[in-house]
């Protein structure tokens, strides 16, 4: 009996350390695997961003563009709101067209007809610049003189609409402008003064541009 007992004692005790032996590899296994998990690093196409597809279609435009001489600028604002400038039938004259609805379809607006001083055979169109955060929000501007040389023998003429193009204040002569956007009451106008040698200048209204301030940065 002593010898059976020691023998069934031993046999459990082999049998225990055995199965301690399964375990601790089994645990050795899992901690090295989910090591390499943690720092393997990740494929490009599972963190890549999928390519979008688009869709184009053609335009009907409301002028003949094909000979130059034409500006279109599209809001940013909200992607459905444009205008188009383009030469009207009487010397000196410019078209503004409009559409508001990605340019299914296309209303002209307004005319603009300087005459003082008029636009010069250098003006290839008037420039539309739409607001940054306003759709209703836009300004032209028409070279008068040579706007490649900016200086006392440039000029230009600028114009503010705050109602899509319908209706249009001049702007202060000789103002190139290069961006407008709206901040609550306040327009600012970010232009290159070709009466004083280009020099950029910033500008704020809160009145359509019947008044303005500068507002340059120290």
């Amino acid at each position: 009996m002593r010898l059976g007992t020691m023998r069934l004692a031993r046999a459990g005790l082999t049998a225990v350390m055995l199965a301690l032996t399964l375990i601790l590899a089994a645990c050795s296994y899992a901690a090295s695997n989910s090591h390499t998990q943690v720092n393997a690093p990740k494929s490009a196409t599972s963190t890549a961003a999928p390519i979008p597809h688009l869709n184009w279609r053609q335009v009907t435009m409301p002028i003949d563009i094909s000979h130059g001489g034409v500006s279109m600028a599209m809001s940013p604002v909200n992607g459905r709101d444009a205008w188009i400038c383009g030469d009207g039938a009487a010397a000196g004259q410019f078209i503004i067209w409009r559409t508001q609805d990605a340019g299914a379809t296309w209303q002209q607006v307004s005319t603009l007809s300087p005459v003082a001083p008029q636009p010069t055979a250098l003006s290839t169109a008037c420039n539309v610049i739409p607001d940054q955060n306003l759709a209703t929000s836009l300004a032209v501007w028409l070279p008068t003189g040579n706007p490649s040389a900016p200086g006392p023998t440039s000029s230009a003429l600028a114009y503010y609409s705050s109602d899509s193009g319908v209706t249009w204040t001049q702007m202060p002569q000789n103002w190139w402008i290069n961006q407008l956007a709206t901040s609550g009451a306040t327009t600012y106008a970010l232009v290159n003064d070709l009466g004083h040698q280009g020099n950029v200048n910033v500008f704020a209204s809160s009145d359509h541009f019947n008044t303005w301030r500068s507002v340059n940065p120290t």
